[in-house]
């Protein structure tokens, strides 16, 4: 069960890390090395998707702004 769990985890760590299109202190990519200013100021959530629970919904993800 707790295996299960940290893939789980670190699938939706790694899709949520690809999912971004900027580099911010230790999250840099290549592709993407410039921090793209406040557009990028807010959380990345995932949610598994029902009824699945080794899959994940793309369509599940949503942005909180952060007031900083």
């Amino acid at each position: 069960l707790e295996t299960r769990n940290m893939m789980q985890v670190g699938l939706c760590i790694a899709e949520a890390a690809n999912w971004r299109e900027n580099s911010v202190g230790a999250h840099f990519r290549e592709d993407f090395p410039i921090y793209k200013g406040t557009k990028w100021k807010m959380h990345s959530q995932r949610q598994m998707a029902p009824n699945a629970p080794s899959d994940t919904s793309r369509s599940s993800r949503q942005g909180a702004r952060l007031n900083r």
